[in-house]
């Protein structure tokens, strides 16, 4: 095998290609006209929530998981060691909670 009987592109200082308008393999732009068409996909992007229906969604979550919380710590399902951390926590993250 010799110069330029490769596969690759090269990067060697010899003879460049020509350019063939008419040949199938060389890039081209399309040749018709645009058109209005048919619309093939579309795409929808949804913005950024409020800071107030962030915060109003947080406190409704936090209050349905509070609520399970001191339900299983009532019925005895949560174990007597954790059941001030599970307090705790729900203080820590308490919507109105300073910090």
């Amino acid at each position: 095998m010799g110069p330029g009987s490769g596969f690759g592109r090269g990067w060697g200082a010899g003879p460049k290609g020509e350019f063939h308008p008419d040949d199938p393999s060389t890039p081209s732009k399309a040749r018709s006209p645009l058109s209005p068409g048919r619309i093939i996909s579309s795409i929808q992007f949804r913005t950024l929530p409020s800071k107030g229906e962030v915060l109003s969604a947080y406190a409704e979550a936090y209050r349905e998981s509070r609520t399970e919380a001191a339900e299983a710590r009532q019925q005895q399902e949560v174990p007597p060691a954790y059941r001030l951390h599970v307090r705790d926590y729900f203080e820590a993250i308490r919507p109105d909670a300073k910090k």
